[in-house]
């Protein structure tokens, strides 16, 4: 289980107590401030405890939609574009050009070798949110490589777009780039994306072998508008027309 899998799991544990301690202590709070027969008073309690109990019913299927979509997620196919871009430096030089005119700003690059790239783009345009762009390039995509990269744009989104700001929304389009297709790369594009509370994001994959672009895909479930978005605005960027 993941820290934000956690994370929610407290969320939803306080929200539980609260209601709890609302159903025991509020409706005799109430019966004794109103002046109710016996039957008013057990019809009172009969109702606000249906209440109660569809509100908890409620909040638990709210937490096993969120913690259940992470412990297993059934494959989805991605969609497929094809791309006329033949090498990554065309593609970033494409990609930073439509960027600038969609008000994204240059972060930070960096650079382990010629074949491992990490390049963020930033955009906080609106009231407590941050809009990331994340330009990835390897050779191959594994395991490995996705922790790495994981922890690097984290390290990157705190140092770099955050500038000692609270933001209330992060979203992030997240495009991977490799030469060749591997396992951990078709689970990536392919794995029915889960999103957090307040955190949203778009895993893309381009591989420059078979000239393709795999756009992930969520097929309903929580902030499904989010996606939505996130997948229009990438689309608009590359210049796809769909069809």
């Amino acid at each position: 289980m993941t820290d934000r899998v956690v994370e929610i799991v407290l969320k939803v544990v306080i929200v539980l107590g609260v209601i709890g301690l609302l159903g025991m202590f509020l409706p005799e709070i109430l019966i004794m401030t109103l002046n109710l027969s016996i039957a008013d008073k057990i019809y009172f309690k009969i109702v606000y405890g249906s209440m109660a109990i569809m509100g908890i019913s409620g909040v638990l299927i709210i937490i096993i939609s969120l913690v259940g979509g992470k412990i297993e997620s059934k494959p989805v196919k991605a969609e497929k574009f094809k791309m006329n871009i033949n090498e990554f430096d065309e593609l970033k030089a494409f990609l930073e050009e439509s960027l600038i005119q969609t008000e994204y700003t240059k972060k930070k690059e960096v650079v382990k070798n010629e074949q491992s790239t990490v390049t963020l783009y930033a955009r906080n345009n609106r009231t407590g949110w941050l809009e990331c762009f994340s330009l990835i390039r390897v050779d191959e995509w594994t395991n490995e490589i996705e922790e790495i990269i994981d922890n690097e744009l984290e390290k990157l989104v705190e140092q770099y777009c955050n500038e000692g700001k609270r933001y209330r929304k992060i979203s992030m389009i997240i495009v991977i780039c490799v030469n060749r297709i591997t396992p951990a790369f078709q689970k990536l594009v392919n794995g029915n994306i889960q999103q957090g509370l307040n955190q949203f994001r778009l895993p893309v994959g381009i591989s420059f072998g078979g000239k393709q672009i795999y756009v992930a895909k969520q097929k309903d479930g929580f902030a499904i508008m989010q996606y939505k978005r996130l997948r229009k605005e990438f689309l608009d960027i590359m210049g796809i027309e769909e069809k």
